[in-house]
């Protein structure tokens, strides 16, 4: 039931338990995750974007070959709002508790982070004091580089500049992103 839910929303398996769905850019990933010691699992959601290197490296994605865990955003699929995570057992009501999720929430989810949606509202002046709701799931300095590589792919330079700037003063000890924000500044 799940399977052919997914695959009429558009998302093509790539291994057991993964589906993966390209939205132009945006690249959507459910990864069904089973307890390593209990008969239970969780539902991992991805987003993450054609233009921007996979988490932890500087490969960018090729189609659909991209794992949960190399996503920029990751979070749970819950059956309430204030859940940031929720087990499943491994029996039939679960099987149809997440297929009717599946089918109710994650379009909706994955929407979210649309370039054209909200995401592409965002500014430096909504990291004042803390990461916007939308980008919860990421850190402070991970949402900033996140935005300003969306700017920088959209030749939004003016914010684009701004978030990179501002990312360099919170990125502390944040290596990676320092160099990334130094490059995105150097070719503007």
């Amino acid at each position: 039931v799940i399977t052919h839910d997914l695959a009429r929303a558009g998302f093509k398996r790539t291994r057991r338990g993964c589906y993966v769905r390209l939205e132009g850019e945006r690249i959507d990933v459910i990864w069904c995750q089973k307890h390593s010691t209990k008969p239970t699992c969780c539902i991992n959601l991805g987003v993450h974007y054609s233009f921007v290197p996979k988490v932890g490296s500087t490969e960018f994605p090729v189609a659909d070959h991209i794992e949960q865990t190399e996503c920029e955003l990751k979070m749970r699929l819950t059956d309430a709002p204030e859940k940031k995570d929720q087990w499943w057992p491994l029996d039939e009501n679960s099987v149809q508790a997440i297929g009717a999720l599946i089918v109710s929430k994650v379009s909706r989810i994955f929407q979210q982070y649309s370039l054209q949606g909200e995401l592409g509202n965002i500014k430096v002046d909504d990291f004042a004091s803390e990461v916007p709701e939308l980008l919860k799931p990421m850190t402070r300095v991970r949402a900033v580089l996140l935005l300003a590589r969306v700017y920088d792919h959209k030749d939004q330079d003016t914010l684009m500049i701004d978030l990179a700037r501002f990312g360099l003063k919170i990125a502390g000890a944040a290596v990676g992103p320092k160099v990334a924000f130094n490059e995105m500044l150097k070719r503007r």
